[in-house]
């Protein structure tokens, strides 16, 4: 486990019906160069003040040097659970 780092991301726009200010699953778009190490299913995020897990990093798609992460919020966050 490496040492924090402060990264910034590009959020995906969500359907209204999750439009509030933190969803169970996010998504988000982040420079592969601003990465020391790429992401691996599993690890977890702080964003927004919440912690989320990585849930699908898609490599594959990455497109202007971005690489896109789909994230799932801890159990008992969102005001919603």
């Amino acid at each position: 486990m490496g040492d924090p780092v402060t990264i910034t991301a590009i959020r995906h726009a969500r359907v209204r019906e999750e439009s509030g200010a933190l969803a169970n699953i996010e998504e988000i778009s982040v420079s592969a160069s601003a990465l020391a190490s790429f992401p691996q299913r599993g690890d977890w995020v702080t964003a927004w003040g919440s912690q989320f897990v990585v849930t699908t990093v898609a490599a594959s798609r990455t497109r202007n040097g971005l690489v896109e992460l789909s994230l799932t919020a801890r159990a008992g966050q969102n005001p919603d659970d």
